[in-house]
């Protein structure tokens, strides 16, 4: 709610052979396209979200096969209109290289924040393309699209069986889609049958 504020833990795990020190810090986030190419750059005139959030301290090194769970709070400000804000929290590693270059490694994940209030939530297949006739690897593509205020996670399920019924693949996914955007989850049998006949159905 507007005033309020949430509570998480980011976990940051060191799975190489080094140990490395690290900081933690917020971006802006956007995707562009109905495939959702990611963007971390401030846009004009919209709402800074990383200035609600800030971070409990990280260690000074994180050893190889060790992990941290930085704590992080959001603070949303009073008046803050109701919809959906998007941030993304990254931890970044600077490393001096044998060259002496310095390298900045960094992962993060995307948080998808809803602000209460009069909202509208409506979604939509637009596409379900199944070309009947294709090579391996089996492709398909599902297109999603939010007509409403806010963003909404979709299950996305799809069911592959031969002629006899026997089942032979599934996918799961279940994508975020943003408020006034059209989104393209592809559906991809990999190490999949050669030939064959084949019944597609699915759910969203």
């Amino acid at each position: 709610a507007p005033g309020g504020t949430f509570k998480g833990e980011m976990l940051v795990i060191n799975q190489g052979e080094v140990d490395y020190q690290y900081k933690v810090y917020a971006t802006p986030y956007s995707v562009s396209g109905e495939e959702y190419k990611p963007y971390f750059t401030p846009i004009e005139g919209a709402t800074d979200v990383t200035k609600w959030i800030t971070f409990g301290a990280p260690s000074d090194v994180l050893k190889t096969g060790k992990e941290d769970r930085i704590p992080f709070t959001i603070t949303v400000p009073k008046g803050t209109g109701a919809g959906s804000y998007y941030a993304t929290l990254f931890a970044e590693t600077t490393d001096k290289g044998d060259s002496g270059v310095v390298t900045h490694k960094r992962v993060g994940m995307v948080m998808y924040l809803r602000v209460s209030g009069d909202v509208k939530e409506q979604g939509s297949v637009t596409a379900w393309d199944v070309p009947w006739l294709q090579q391996a690897p089996f492709g398909a593509t599902v297109k999603i699209a939010n007509e409403g205020s806010v963003h909404f996670q979709a299950k996305v399920n799809v069911k592959i069986s031969d002629l006899f019924g026997a089942q032979k693949y599934t996918y799961e996914r279940d994508p975020q889609v943003i408020p006034q955007k059209l989104r393209s989850v592809p559906v991809s049998w990999e190490n999949g049958a050669t030939f064959g006949f084949f019944k597609v159905e699915g759910t969203v």
